[in-house]
């Protein structure tokens, strides 16, 4: 599943870049309409899973951060 969702994320990007290009929907016509909408498509899954991402890298720092001994410990 992350795999697809890092194939997702990855085209997501490379359409975003294309698609803001205005030189490229001069000389493609519709498909410049066709990357928008898939982009526009794509754009909440690929927000969802870079909140999804933050929020497992939060817990694992956090985890980290309980497994060296915790906070106000006299770690400092």
């Amino acid at each position: 599943m992350y795999d697809k969702l890092d194939f997702i994320q990855s085209k997501y990007e490379e359409l975003s870049l294309k698609v803001s290009d205005p030189g490229r929907h001069r000389r493609s016509g519709g498909v410049a309409e066709a990357m928008r909408r898939k982009s526009a498509r794509w754009k909440p899954i690929v927000q969802k899973y870079a909140e999804y991402k933050k929020v497992t890298e939060s817990i694992r720092e956090a985890k980290d951060i309980l497994s060296d001994g915790g906070l106000g410990r006299g770690n400092a």
